[in-house]
Order: C-alpha cells, then structure tokens, then sequence
C-alpha cells in the first residue's frame, strides 16, 4: 500500500469469473472500510465500440494489430494515472482507496509476444517497473477452459469469441505476461464457482491485511542448479534481485531493502516481517523511490552481506513458483511456492529432479544466508 493507495490487477483467462469478482470486491471492500476505484478493461471497451473485428485484423494486418496494441498500452497507462490522481483526492480527505484494474498493460504482451510488446513500451517510453512491477498484487483467475471446461461460455460477454482451446491457450500466454511479478496470486478452478470468489476475496484480504498480511510460503532446496534450457522449458522470467538487510530496533521485525531488475530500469521495495510460525509471516511491504532506497542503505545491518540472486518466476499448475540461484558461497538454488492455504499442496516440476523441504530451516532464510554471502 503506497500513500494511503493499493493498486490490484485482476486478470484472468476467457470466462473465469473476472465480472463476478468485480462486483464482488466492490461490495467487500467497502464493508472493510475502504473505497474501491474500479477500472474498465479497455480491450472490451474499444471491441464493444467499433473494434469487434480486431481477431480479424490481427491474422490479416499484424502491423495494424501491434499499433491498436500500442494505443491499448497507451491507454491502460494513462487510465492508471488518472484513476491514481483521483484516489488522491479521496486520501486528502481521510479515506483509504484501493484500486482494481480490469486487466492491465502487462497483459498486451500475451497478444503481441514478449519481443513485440517490449518495443510497444519502449516506444511509450515505460519500463517493466511500470507496467508490471509497481502494481500492489496481482490476482489472476484461471479460464474455466482450464478445469472447469463444462462451464465455459461466450453467451454472458459479447466480446468474447474464443473457443475452448483457443480461450486456454489465452489464459497460458496472459498468466506468462504476468509472470515476474513479485506478489502474483493464480486462483485456480479447484472449488466451485462461489469457492473461487471466496478465494478471490481472501487474496485481496491479504494484500490489505485483513486482518493481517499473512505470507504461508514452503522453499525447496534442490540437488543442482538448473540448466537454462531447463528454465526455458519450464517458461522461466528471471530477474536480478539484490537485497539488503537493514539494522532493526525490535528483534521480532526483519527489516529490508530489495532492488528488483538491472540498475537504471529497477524497481525498489521496503519491507517489514515478522515470523508468526515455520511457514507463516506477516508481512508489510511498499514501493519506494530510488533516492528512498539509497538513503536507506545507510541503515544496512553490517553483520549481513547483502543477497545477489537470479529469481526466476514460472508458473506451475495453478502455483506461482519462484526459483531462486545463489552466486556465493556456493553456487546452488531453491524454489519457494506461495500458497493461498495453509494445507495446500505442492506439486513441484519433475523435471527440477530431486528436492528437499527446506521450509523453516533457519540456515536457508535468507536473512541466515546473508551472514555467510561474502
């Protein structure tokens, strides 16, 4: 939450309950005190209102598809400083405002490709921080094409065109978009319809801490390193990370810095942790400015070396999973999965090979790990 603002992207595939979720979280959070800002989805939008052939221009005119893709950036980004200029006005008068995205400018990258949309923001001049990174969370609902297949429709969206397969393949490429994201929730079609808008809504309760951020994660450690080709199969982002741990008054609270992506297209975060079990943390944790992080390095713990690591980000099922390589002082790796439950469970890529549980040995908390990183 930044300046009494969180941001929340709602994404999902064709026909996963993206409308039903809206009304849902609008309703719910102002029962929890806060205003919501809902933001339309513009691809909807623009193919209710003149674009309903776009499917058609994008298999006959693919440089005409990429400039209608470049004005749906374009737009998704300035909806978004708009819709923020104007919870503002809503915290100078005392209330707390969060945000909800009807899909946002990550997502163009699943109907342009990664190297195309790359360009696209580029040209826009934005970076991954800022159309990807800098949101809150991101919820991301599964196609009922995937698990759910008997209830998959296009009768309740005009918009929608997508036959089965075609509707899962779009929800495998947007969840891939997304991929990269620090705090990425998948909410699979594993319940009835009702038990994944409960699940959408408990997502969105932890991400505003009610009644606390609370973080269930379980890390693996594994035997070796992964080869590339082997991330590559599995459609691994990856990204720099390097964290700093700062000097703290209370002994129960882990403070730290982190800098995710390459120096000059970064994007920064602070956070607070406080450990309730082996599994379960709560956790605070907020978007910062660069000159924010270099003034906090002035904090840093001179007892522990700040953390270097490759995060590579994949998506597993219905997990989102995180595999992180370590330089120093050896070479090895770990792959943590966040999940939504606590008895939920974890089925890890075979191909990783061999893995042992980890969760709640103190010698792999990165916060232990720092001490020994020189």
């Amino acid at each position: 939450m930044n300046d009494g603002i969180t941001e929340i992207v709602l994404d999902g595939g064709p026909c996963s309950g993206r409308t039903t979720s809206l009304a849902a979280l609008s309703a719910k959070l102002a029962d929890w005190g806060f205003r919501p800002l809902i933001v339309p989805e513009v691809a909807t939008t623009l193919i209710s209102g003149g674009l309903a052939d776009i499917g058609v221009i994008a298999g006959r005119d693919p440089g005409l598809f990429r400039e209608i893709e470049s004005h749906m950036l374009k737009m998704m980004h300035a909806n978004r400083q708009n819709y923020r200029a104007l919870a503002q006005t809503f915290v100078a008068r005392g209330e707390k405002v969060v945000i909800i995205y009807d899909r946002a400018e990550a997502g163009v990258a699943a109907y342009v490709g990664p190297t195309a949309f790359a360009l696209l923001c580029q040209e826009a001049g934005l970076s991954l921080a800022d159309v990807r990174d800098s949101y809150d969370a991101v919820i991301f609902l599964v196609s009922a094409a995937i698990g759910a297949e008997e209830a998959y429709t296009t009768a309740n969206n005009g918009a929608r065109r997508e036959t089965l397969e075609e509707a899962a393949a779009a929800d495998l490429r947007t969840r891939t978009a997304w991929a990269g994201h620090p705090h990425m929730r998948v909410i699979d079609n594993s319940t009835d319809f009702q038990g994944k808008i409960a699940r959408v809504l408990g997502a969105c309760a932890r991400v505003l801490g009610i009644p606390e951020p609370l973080e269930i994660e379980r890390k693996f450690l594994l035997a070796g390193v992964p080869s590339q080709d082997l991330l590559d199969s599995l459609g691994a982002v990856p990204v720099e990370i390097e964290q700093t741990y700062l000097l703290s008054d209370d002994p129960t609270i882990e403070r730290r810095i982190r800098r995710r992506g390459p120096t000059g297209a970064a994007s920064y975060y602070y956070t607070e942790k406080v450990r309730i079990d082996a599994i379960s943390r709560t956790e605070r944790e907020s978007l910062i400015s660069p000159h924010k992080y270099l003034d906090l390095l002035g904090q840093a713990d001179p007892t522990r070396f700040p953390i270097r690591k490759i995060r590579h980000h994949f998506i597993w099922g219905s997990a989102y999973c995180e595999l992180d390589i370590y330089e120093s002082p050896a070479r090895f790796a770990t792959v943590e999965v966040e999940l939504a439950e606590r008895d939920t469970p974890v089925a890890l890529p075979p191909s990783l090979g061999s893995v042992r549980e980890v969760t709640g040995e103190a010698a792999y908390a990165n916060s232990e790990l720092a001490r020994k990183l020189v």
